[in-house]
């Protein structure tokens, strides 16, 4: 019951972040990477993983470096 309720909270709620966040902050194109960032922001914030902003920044940073192969 309370995932359940955590699940409809996030998904009713504005986004954390939105692409054009992405784009500006971690000077990425448009393109299918921040979809995949945008998406795996929200599956943490789902999760309970993450729950601000702060969060979800920290988060696209993890994702977006080299060592993970996201932005290759």
């Amino acid at each position: 019951m309370v995932s359940h309720r955590r699940e409809e909270a996030a998904t009713s709620s504005p986004p954390l972040i939105t692409g054009h966040d992405l784009m500006a902050r971690f000077d990425l194109p448009p393109g299918p990477v921040i979809g995949r960032i945008l998406n795996d922001i929200k599956l943490a914030r789902l999760a309970g993983e993450i729950q601000t902003r702060d969060q979800a920044l920290d988060l696209a940073l993890h994702l977006v470096s080299p060592s993970d192969g996201m932005t290759e």
